[in-house]
């Protein structure tokens, strides 16, 4: 009994750059993912810490709001990485995981956002003196009386 013969192969169905990003997609997608959960372990570190009565570590505090600003820019360009090589799955998680860094992000901001957009210096200015006013009947000091 013979055989059908060969009509194409693996490498034929799918190029080889197409391979090489599906694979630099899903190891982005991993790294993206542990450091979305390690830096939520030092957001929540650093909350417990301040519930405890420790004072708040504003450089953590920007740091963290960094990282998931940074983590959520890296996994979108994945995520159109993603959608060239038509791996879905990967798309479908890098946008999840790019919406929890917004989100944690937002939450982060409200405590960073002093060190991130300080605040103007105030500036105190000295009143002049007061305008002149003469009233009909009552003494008037005002230049050209």
């Amino acid at each position: 009994m013979m055989s059908a013969p060969r009509t194409g192969t693996v490498h034929a169905a799918q190029p080889e750059w197409r391979f090489w990003v599906s694979a630099g997609v899903w190891t982005a997608v991993v790294v993206g993912l542990v450091l979305g959960f390690q830096t939520f372990g030092l957001m929540i570190a650093n909350g417990v810490g301040i519930a405890l009565g420790a004072e708040p570590d504003v450089d953590l505090q920007v740091r963290v709001f960094w990282t998931f600003v940074a983590t959520a820019i890296g996994l979108v360009i994945i995520a159109i990485a993603a959608v060239v090589v038509r791996r879905w799955v990967v798309f479908a998680l890098a946008l999840i995981i790019v919406a929890a860094c917004v989100v944690f992000a937002f939450v982060q901001f409200s405590s960073a956002a002093t060190v991130i957009f300080p605040a103007a210096p105030v500036e105190h200015v000295d009143p002049g003196p007061a305008p002149c006013a003469c009233y009909s009947g009552s003494f008037c000091d005002c230049p050209g009386g």
